[in-house]
């Protein structure tokens, strides 16, 4: 939060030098507490005042204690639809620590990231041979722009996977088109060694 020159000046610089470790950035328009249980509704949108927003999020931390929040969530979230104008630049993004505490912030296109709270939401592909390979995806989604991708993943390049038993990181690879050099002693997934991208060292 602050005045209007500060927050700008901020813009500037993170866009210049975005910070490397943080998942999101989310300028904070307010903090609402004691929010009420049959009515938390009417306090955000007050919060708010007149301002209005391409789209509406709402969220809570990733944690397990956060589970039961998922139906007080979505019931905001279409209680706050009345914000929404698609002509509006930035988005909302409000996240609940609690059910009766709240901040909202607004979203940003190229500071805040895409997925809401930073996490992107992947499933893991039927033929992939293990939960790992969401690792990698979530690397080269979150690491690299879609143009970066595009010149470092090349069909026909070639990559290394050492330690790539069952082969959770070698699918990303091939369903790329690249060539693998899968090093591991254990075995790689059947379906895998069948696409003859992969060359599998047991070494």
């Amino acid at each position: 939060t602050g005045p209007p020159a500060a927050l700008q000046s901020l813009r500037q610089r993170l866009r210049v030098a975005p910070p490397v470790f943080a998942r999101d950035i989310l300028p904070v328009l307010a903090v609402c507490s004691a929010l009420p249980r049959g009515n938390r509704i009417q306090p955000l949108l007050a919060a708010l005042g007149t301002r209005r927003f391409a789209a509406v999020e709402v969220i809570a931390p990733d944690t397990p204690e956060a589970g039961p929040l998922a139906p007080m969530l979505k019931a905001v979230a279409g209680g706050l639809s009345v914000v929404v104008d698609p002509v509006a630049t930035v988005g909302l993004r409000v996240i609940f620590a609690d059910t009766a505490t709240a901040a909202l912030g607004w979203v940003e296109p190229g500071l805040s990231a895409e997925a809401p709270g930073g996490i992107l939401r992947l499933k893991v592909p039927t033929a992939a041979p293990s939960r790992s390979t969401l690792k990698l995806e979530e690397a080269l989604l979150s690491l690299l722009t879609p143009a970066e991708r595009e010149a470092r993943l090349k069909p026909g390049m070639r990559a290394v996977d050492l330690g790539s038993s069952p082969g959770g990181w070698t699918f990303q690879m091939v369903r790329r088109h690249l060539k693998v050099t899968a090093v591991d002693n254990g075995r790689m997934d059947a379906t895998l060694m069948s696409t003859g991208l992969v060359n599998h060292l047991r070494v």
